[in-house]
C-alpha cells in the first residue's frame, strides 16, 4: 500500500470511527500505516475495515485491520505449483514439487 492509498483508507475509516485521528498527525499516520500495510491491497483493507466496523466500537489497530483484510486478498499461485497440483489431481502423478508442498503443508498444520 502506498502513502496516498493509506491516506484514502484512513479517510474512509473516519466514517466508521470519527475520532480515529484525534491527536495524531494525519500525514505521519498515513506514512506509518502505509509502511505497516505494504503487502495489503487497498481494496482488501477497505473491505476488512467495513467488516470491523460492524463489530468494533473503537478504531482497529494495524494488526487487526491486516487480519481482517486476509480473506479478501488474492493469493497468486506460481505456475509450477499449479502444474504440480494439477498433475496430482488430474493424473495422480506426485511430482517432487507436489511432495514438497504437501510436506510443508503438514509441517504448518503440525505447528
Amino acid at each position: 500500500m502506498k502513502i496516498n492509498e493509506a491516506a484514502d483508507l484512513l479517510d474512509g475509516m473516519l466514517n466508521y470511527w470519527p475520532g480515529m485521528l484525534r491527536g495524531n498527525d494525519p500525514e505521519g499516520m498515513a506514512r506509518a500505516w502505509a509502511y505497516s500495510l505494504a503487502d495489503i491491497p487497498l481494496n482488501a483493507a477497505k473491505k476488512g475495515a467495513a467488516d470491523l466496523s460492524r463489530t468494533m466500537q473503537f478504531p482497529p489497530s494495524v494488526k487487526e485491520l491486516a487480519e481482517a483484510a486476509q480473506p479478501y486478498m488474492v493469493r497468486r499461485q506460481r505456475w509450477d505449483e499449479k502444474w504440480a497440483r494439477d498433475c496430482h489431481e488430474c493424473l495422480s502423478w506426485d511430482t517432487p514439487l507436489y511432495k514438497k508442498m504437501q510436506a510443508e503443508k503438514e509441517a504448518q498444520a503440525a505447528g
